[in-house]
């Protein structure tokens, strides 16, 4: 039997349901200022530039972090060539570029082009902001669903809170928080997953020996119904057998 928080602790459960409503919480937040900013495509570059509240999630987006020496090749050669590497891993550009879909175009050749006139003397011209799918995008819809439907699957879904962002590092600071609220879900947190991925994935015979847990009994069952789920799986009539 293994040492440690047992899985049937209600304490446990209860934990593993806040830390999915915390998931769930910077999915949300996180998602809403991803929309917002993906939300300003199609808006002049001058236009938003004149605005305090998005004057600089424009700038980040198109050279938020950009090597000074690229900035300075540039004014003084106007036609000198932008490269990716001008952008750092690290910067605001990288990330609303490449995460959020954000910029001036989805072909990075075009995007450089497009750039200079605005590093050079700050001419947005009629220029506007565009957007596109990225995969990054993709995996938090996804991730988003997800919860969404394990929620569904139970009691409903908590409110899916909204925020917008009035600067990069507020899209960056929640980011990080969905960063940190997903590691807090990886198995290794949690008793209650590793049962969970156990019963997914192993016999009830196996399960017992590992985690000396007796998947029939009434205490697996009365607490499985805290998450659908797992109670779907545990009421399951034939569990595959433990193998010769």
């Amino acid at each position: 039997m293994s040492s440690g928080p047992g899985p049937l602790d209600e304490s446990a459960w209860e934990e593993l349901l806040s830390r999915l409503a915390g998931l769930y919480t910077s999915l949300c937040v996180f998602n809403s200022m991803a929309a917002y900013v993906r939300g300003l495509a199609g808006r002049q570059l001058a236009e938003l530039a004149s605005y305090v509240e998005t004057r600089d999630l424009v700038s980040s987006a198109l050279a938020g972090g950009m090597r000074e020496e690229c900035v300075d090749r540039v004014r003084r050669d106007p036609n000198a060539k932008l490269t990716p590497d001008c952008f750092p891993c690290d910067s605001a550009k990288r990330f609303f570029y490449h995460g959020l879909g954000v910029g001036l175009s989805e072909d990075f050749e075009l995007e450089a082009r497009r750039l200079r006139p605005l590093l050079v003397v700050g001419y947005y011209g009629q220029r506007a902001l565009a957007s596109w799918r990225t995969r990054m995008m993709d995996d938090v819809s996804r991730a988003l669903s997800i919860v969404e439907a394990i929620y569904d699957a139970g009691a409903g879904r908590p409110q899916c809170v909204a925020a917008r962002p009035n600067s990069a590092d507020d899209v960056g600071a929640a980011l990080g928080d969905l960063v940190n609220s997903t590691a807090e879900l990886l198995p290794g947190y949690s008793p209650v997953i590793r049962l969970a991925l156990a019963l997914y994935s192993s016999s009830p015979e196996a399960v017992r020996e590992a985690l000396g847990v007796d998947v029939g009994s009434e205490a697996v069952r009365g607490l499985a119904g805290r998450l659908a789920r797992l109670a779907e799986r545990l009421r399951r009539p034939e569990a595959p057998s433990a193998g010769p």
